[in-house]
């Protein structure tokens, strides 16, 4: 049938390197963050596809890099709780990954401003104002 002996020999490897269990946990949670970050944004896709407009859709694609590296700075922010024997470490590793967070968000938010901006300029869309 399925032999999970090959895993087992592997996983003995990586339990015993703490540097093996972080990459690991990295590897992770990339993949999780490719599986959710899709099905929030479809989820977005579908609460919004009955709109008139195309400003939510431009909004959602925009968001679409965000929320994948948000899921993975929070899956980074969990594995360095675990593994950083010290609180002052996880304290800096956390100030660092939130920095991050803000910076990620940053470039997509001024993209929103100013899509809204040029459609309040047009008057395109009224429910701006």
């Amino acid at each position: 049938m399925f032999d999970l002996s090959f895993f087992m020999r592997y996983w003995e490897i990586i339990k015993n390197n703490l540097f093996l269990q972080v990459i690991f946990i990295l590897a992770i949670t990339i993949l999780v963050a490719k599986i959710i970050a899709p099905m929030i944004i479809g989820f977005l896709h579908f609460i919004t596809k009955k709109t008139k407009s195309n400003f939510d859709d431009k909004i959602i694609e925009i968001l679409r890099i965000p929320i994948f590296y948000t899921i993975v700075f929070l899956g980074m922010g969990f594995s360095m709780k675990y593994f950083l024997l010290f609180p002052t470490e996880f304290s800096l590793i956390t100030k660092i990954l939130e920095t991050l967070t803000i910076f990620v968000w940053l470039k997509p938010s001024i993209k929103c401003w100013d899509i809204s901006r040029l459609c309040k300029k047009s008057n395109k869309w009224t429910f701006f104002e």
